[in-house]
């Protein structure tokens, strides 16, 4: 497997966790330190991007994630891309297209993980 497309699995594996709400693979999906930031400009740890999912302060129903393109430097890989994210947000339905930019990081394992995540709402 050649090292784009282990990003593109982990971002994959990533996006499903998502979706079923699954903490325990979002958590080990991420790196510990990692920074989670929303559409909405909030900035998250990772501790508390996932207490938000466990407690369905977001839901998440679908996103789709076409990527844009793949920078990658030695352990360290730059995903610009883009997210459409449908769900709720405080039990209400919100539905949001971003213009994204993930950090992944390799470990000594060949494991890639998310360091860091930025939204910015797309031009209409």
């Amino acid at each position: 497997m050649t090292p784009t497309q282990a990003i593109l699995g982990a971002e994959a594996d990533r996006y499903r966790a998502m979706i079923a709400g699954d903490v325990d693979a979002l958590r080990s999906a991420c790196d510990p330190k990692m920074r989670y930031v929303s559409f909405l400009g909030i900035t998250e740890t990772l501790d508390s991007w996932l207490a938000k999912i466990e407690g369905d302060t977001f839901r998440y129903d679908r996103i789709e994630h076409p990527v844009d393109a793949i920078q990658i430097y030695d352990t360290v890989a730059i995903v610009h891309g883009r997210m459409h994210a449908h769900g709720d947000l405080h039990g209400e339905p919100i539905s949001a297209s971003t213009i994204t930019i993930s950090v992944l990081t390799c470990d000594e394992d060949g494991h890639w993980r998310l360091l860091a995540f930025q939204a910015t709402t797309a031009a209409a």
